[in-house]
Order: C-alpha cells, then structure tokens, then sequence
C-alpha cells in the first residue's frame, strides 16, 4: 500500500498508540482502517499487530503490503488455529447424515397418537433432525440455555 499523509484521525491514532497503551479504532467500510493499521506498524516497529478479515482475498491483498510485524489472517483461520485443529478429523468427514445423529445421541423414534384412532410415528432420523434444528436456533441467539422456544414447530 502507498504511504499516504494520515488524516488528522489517522494521526490522532497513531499519537495514541504511540502511548503504548491499548488502541481500539471503530470504523466503517472503506474509511481506512487498513491505511491506518499500515501507519501504525509503521510508528511501532516493534510492536506485533494482528490483521484480521473475513475475506481471503482481502487478507492476502492486504499482506502484501504490510510491514513485517504485522500478521495478516482471516477470522477463520485464527479461529482453526485457536480450537478448531481439535476437529480436523470430523471436519473432513462432512456433515453427519440425521440418522448418525440418532444413532449417536440413542434418539428412538416414537408414535403420536393422534386422536382416538390415528397415530403417526416420528423416525429416529425426523427428531435428530429436529434436534440439530433446535441446537442451531439456539446458538444464533443471546440465550443462556436452550428452551422449548428453540424447537422448531412439527406439522401435523
């Protein structure tokens, strides 16, 4: 990346980091939080700094222009690096199939009654499948336990 004059934000964060102290810096999309961190490795030779994206491509872009101190990664290669090596082996494998699930977690399948003569039976596979639902509804929120809310609603 060409060395540019910092802006006078630029430069007020570089005079902070230049205090050693901890930086954060919140910016939006196309603002130069690259430019900035490229000023600061620059100011703070020293210093080891961690770049991060979400984009291969941005990251490799990037890299090829900041300076030595600075490492230049995507988030999920730190996260790989950090836990997710632990799992290499079932990541290779693929996904479990619903009936592995099942198998794995003891899920028999059950019979609903539904009415005085009718009844339907859940396969095994149908509720571990239900389950992962649930777990995968339960993750992408902010709640502390899993609850009925979490499970999805089964027709019929």
């Amino acid at each position: 990346m060409a060395q540019f004059q910092p802006t006078d934000e630029q430069q007020h964060a570089i005079d902070e980091f230049l205090t050693g102290g901890n930086l954060v810096i919140e910016a939006g999309a196309g603002t130069g939080k690259t430019a900035t961190l490229e000023m600061l490795a620059r100011a703070r030779p020293k210093a080891q700094m961690q770049y991060t994206a979400f984009n291969s491509a941005i990251v490799k872009d990037s890299a090829s222009s900041m300076p030595g101190n600075v490492s230049c990664n995507t988030m999920h290669s730190l996260a790989f690096r950090a836990i997710g090596h632990k799992y290499q082996p079932r990541l290779k494998g693929g996904r479990l199939r619903s009936s592995e699930i099942a198998k794995l977690l003891g899920i028999k399948p059950i019979v609903v009654t539904l009415g005085q003569k009718k009844s339907k039976t859940l396969k095994s596979w149908f509720l571990a499948s239900i389950v992962m639902r649930s777990i995968r509804q339960f993750c992408q929120t902010a709640d502390a336990q899993p609850t009925w809310e979490h499970v999805p609603w089964i027709e019929g």
